[in-house]
């Protein structure tokens, strides 16, 4: 369930948009808390915490 995404700007900070079947597998919903772990220089792992 692979898919590509483009960056976007709301106001200063940098925006990933997580596309509605990705958002359903993981059970993300508006205003889920997830912590966001950069791995490697083009690598950055989300974790689901609620």
């Amino acid at each position: 369930m692979e898919k590509r995404v483009r960056v976007t700007k709301s106001g200063e900070s940098l925006v990933i948009r997580i596309p509605p079947e990705i958002a359903e597998f993981l059970n993300i919903h508006y205003k889920s808390l997830v912590q966001l772990f950069p791995v490697d220089k083009d690598l950055l792992e989300v974790k689901v915490v609620d």
